[in-house]
Order: C-alpha cells, then sequence, then structure tokens
C-alpha cells in the first residue's frame, strides 16, 4: 500500500474534544490551523490573561487527571466562531469561547467532568500568537495507523485513535518504521515537513473516548513492546500548503 494521509484532526479546546476534518491548509511556520486555540486553566496555573502565551500543560485540564474530558467531541466553525461540545452524559454546549460569556460559560460545563482533577477556578485560556499544545513550539502530531494496528495486537483491543490526540494520521507504512524519521521530510499534497522528534506519552491515552472511562493499559504495552512509551512524532511545517485524505505521503 502506498503511504497515505488517512486522517486528519483538530482539537479546538485543549483535552476537551477533536473533530476529524476532509482537508486543511497548512502554513510554514505555524501549527495545526485552529487547534488548541483554547485551553482551561485551573485554579493553579500560571497562565496570565494580562501577558498571554503558552504555558506548560501542567497549567491546565487534561484527559490525564480528568479522564471523563475524553469523551468530549468538538465542531469548531472559524467563520463564526461557534464551538459546540457534546458529551454523552451532558447537554451539548455551543458557545463563541472568544467572548467573555462564551468563555465562562465552557468552563462552568467543562467543570463537573474536572471536579476533584484539578483545583478551580477555571479560566478560558488563548494567547493570539500561540497554540496550547504540548510543546512550545509550533509543531503537528504525526502518527501511524499501522503501529496502532501492531500496538492493538499486544494490547488485545483496537484502541481508538482519538486517545493519542494527534493531528496527521499516515497509513500504507510499515509497523514502527516512523520511528526512524526524526530529520527526514514528509511531503504531503502541497506541503512540506520535517520530523522533528518522537512524542512521549502519558496516562490520557488510557482513557476510552466513547466512555471516558480508563480502560487500556497503553503505557505499560508500550513498554513491553517497545521500551519506551513513545508513540508518534512531532514535525514542523517547512513549506505549507492543502492537504487532504488519501492525499500521496513521499518521505525523503
Amino acid at each position: 500500500m502506498t503511504p497515505h494521509l488517512a486522517r486528519i484532526w483538530r482539537h479546538p479546546v485543549k483535552s476537551i474534544g477533536c473533530e476529524a476534518l476532509p482537508r486543511v491548509t497548512l502554513a510554514a511556520g505555524r501549527p495545526m490551523p485552529h487547534d488548541r486555540l483554547w485551553a482551561v486553566a485551573h485554579g493553579g496555573s500560571s497562565w496570565r490573561a494580562e501577558a498571554p502565551g503558552w504555558e506548560g500543560c501542567n497549567n491546565f485540564l487534561r484527559v490525564t487527571h480528568a479522564p471523563r474530558l475524553a469523551a468530549v467531541s468538538a465542531r469548531y466553525d472559524p467563520a463564526t466562531g461557534s464551538l459546540t461540545l457534546a458529551h454523552p452524559a451532558r447537554e451539548s454546549l455551543t458557545v463563541d469561547p472568544a467572548t467573555p460569556d462564551g468563555a465562562a460559560r465552557l468552563c462552568d460545563w467543562v467543570s463537573p467532568m474536572a471536579e476533584g482533577a484539578r483545583p478551580g477556578p477555571y479560566r478560558l485560556a488563548h494567547a493570539p500568537d500561540a497554540a496550547m499544545t504540548d510543546m512550545a513550539e509550533p509543531f503537528i502530531s504525526v502518527l501511524s495507523l499501522a503501529s496502532l494496528r501492531a500496538l492493538s495486537e499486544r494490547l488485545g483491543i483496537a484502541p481508538d485513535p482519538r486517545r493519542f490526540r494527534g493531528n496527521l494520521w499516515l497509513d500504507g507504512v510499515v509497523p514502527w518504521e516512523e520511528e526512524d524519521w526524526v530529520g527526514r521530510t514528509l511531503r504531503i499534497g502541497g506541503a512540506l515537513l520535517r520530523v522533528v522528534e518522537p512524542i512521549g506519552r502519558c496516562r490520557a491515552t488510557e482513557a476510552n473516548p466513547e466512555t471516558g472511562h480508563r480502560d487500556a493499559a497503553i503505557l505499560d504495552t508500550l513498554r513491553a513492546a517497545r521500551g519506551h512509551t513513545r508513540f508518534g512524532l512531532y514535525a514542523e511545517v517547512l513549506e505549507g500548503g492543502e492537504i487532504a485524505e488519501g492525499a500521496a505521503v513521499e518521505i525523503a
């Protein structure tokens, strides 16, 4: 099978919902468009609204500590600024997070799912020039469905790709071959990416995106299968352009 782009995902709010995209236009030196635009800062966060900028992931609510957040789905309309969040145990919410009222309602909606995980009060964080990803650099995450299938064989279940909260999922490659891609380039549609480093994983991968319950020993299985807990890659966009599901991937 020819290497190709199988899936595209973005996550408008860090650790709270994701949505599939058929295509997207990447820009050189920029993260995935509209990915991690916001994050929910907890009561112990050092993030400051008066000096908004990137902050480390421990400043925000995450699936790692609040697994129920894994079951949130999202739909964001950049044209209108409308964000809809849904959860199997909650009524859906539609807000404009860029407004004070929308930000407050979003935090109120999330609060019951994060109770006990991190102290409040909760605030919606946004930095105009930065995505609230786990890395300060504007990286895009790239993962392999072939490696996910290989992991599934060891795990005994087929883990939903959403557990890994990745941006680009590739298929048609040899399982685990991406571990040797650091420093290489990926031509996907009209964009060119350079692989920078592997992604270390945390307990967020243990939470089921359908139920919000921890039900899979992903980290232990990775250690047994690969001797580490890395899965996926961070890449930077060297040349911007449109990419779409099904696009061929050239690895150089």
